[in-house]
């Protein structure tokens, strides 16, 4: 369902605790695997994935509801896609550094 996508994403691009707790640090990560030549894109979205499970939860918390229900698991890794591929656009478009 592309609107729970949207939503749920939105809600973690605007959630202030999860952008300090678990973006800064995940965007760090991936600039240090970057430098120094050990950063898999293909492996990025099981990272991001924590951050997606995370948010799902706190957004269900929030909101009520059930986290299979409102976001199943193809919806939830789908976003940590899209999170991996513009955070690594980024990062690279910054020469590296980003936060």
């Amino acid at each position: 369902d592309a609107t729970a996508a949207r939503e749920l994403k939105l809600y973690i691009e605007n959630d202030r605790d999860l952008y300090r707790k678990q973006i800064v640090p995940i965007i760090k990560n991936v600039q240090r695997r970057m430098k120094s030549g050990k950063y898999d894109h293909a492996q990025a979205p099981k990272l991001w994935m924590y951050l997606v499970d995370e948010g799902a939860k706190k957004y269900v918390k929030d909101f009520g509801g059930n986290v299979k229900d409102m976001f199943p698991k193809d919806l939830r890794l789908s976003i940590a896609n899209e999170f991996a591929n513009e955070y690594k656009a980024e990062i690279e478009i910054q020469g590296g550094e980003m936060v």
